[in-house]
């Protein structure tokens, strides 16, 4: 759901409105927890935890350094949060850690696959833990799965 350009004028630069938070009425907030990766869907193989590099991308990582995420429905979209920064997914289909505005959604599967809802593509990887993670269908897929925080 769109908020309707006609309820919001703008008060600031498109800069100074790019940095203001969403409406809390927005946002739906559904825990904190941390995200385990499976290279198989029955979750036998783990490939590691959700991570973050030091830019800001998205990396498979060790538990003791896995990322606390909050998962949010902003309107019928649902968002994963750590800090102040967004799961979203760039143009070369590298998955990060962006400011709100650069957000995207993602849908998961029964079986854990978890897909942006930006470009269409899975969560994967192509190579060991501790590289970069990607949403890009040729890769190997990721399987999530949450657990307690």
């Amino acid at each position: 759901m769109a908020i309707n350009p006609h309820d919001h004028s703008p008060a600031a630069t498109f800069d100074q409105e790019m940095q203001i938070e969403p409406p809390a009425e927005a946002l739906t907030f559904q825990g904190q927890f941390l995200m385990a990766l499976y290279s198989d869907e029955q979750k036998q193989k783990l490939y590691g935890y959700m991570g973050t590099s030091g830019g800001n991308y998205a990396i498979g990582v060790a538990k003791k350094d896995a990322l606390k995420i909050n998962k949010y429905q902003y309107y019928a979209i649902t968002c994963y949060q750590y800090g102040n920064r967004y799961l979203s997914v760039s143009t070369f289909a590298y998955v990060g850690w962006y400011l709100w505005n650069g957000a995207t959604g993602w849908t998961q599967q029964p079986n854990g696959l978890f897909t942006s809802v930006w470009n269409g593509q899975n969560l994967s990887s192509r190579a060991p833990a501790g590289d970069y993670l990607f949403a890009w269908n040729p890769y190997s897929p990721l399987f999530v799965n949450p657990e307690a925080a």
